[in-house]
Parts: structure tokens; C-alpha cells; sequence
């Protein structure tokens, strides 16, 4: 289940509980956004899984470089 999907499952669980909370999800999809328009949704940050490890990748070569 996609990240956001939780986040917008746990936003109708709060409204069947009655309870209010403010909820964050990552993977900004489509019902996301739109969940944040209604103002029921705070945020969605990005996840992008393939950047992450090049950054990372890029991090481990500048470290290794500067013990050299």
C-alpha cells in the first residue's frame, strides 16, 4: 500500500474515531494532493527511492576521495 494511502487511511480512521490529529504522508499521489486541498491532509513530502541512492552513492565516493 503506497505511503500516502496510509495516510489518508488513517485520516478516515480519525474521522471514525471523531478524533482529530495532524497527519504528514510521503509519495505525493494524486488523492494526496487532493486530500491536501480539502485541508483534511497536512503535507506530503517526495520519495524518490532511485535519487536517494545516488546521493548516497555520491556521499561514499566524496568520503572515500578525501581518506585517500
Amino acid at each position: 500500500m503506497p505511503a500516502c494511502a496510509m495516510a489518508v487511511g488513517a485520516i478516515e480512521a480519525l474521522d471514525g474515531a471523531n478524533r482529530k490529529a495532524q497527519v504528514i504522508g510521503i509519495n505525493g499521489t494524486k488523492e494526496a494532493i487532493d486530500t491536501i486541498k480539502s485541508g483534511k491532509l497536512l503535507a506530503s513530502g517526495d520519495y524518490n527511492g532511485f535519487a536517494q541512492g545516488c546521493l548516497g552513492t555520491m556521499m561514499a565516493i566524496r568520503s572515500l576521495r578525501d581518506k585517500l
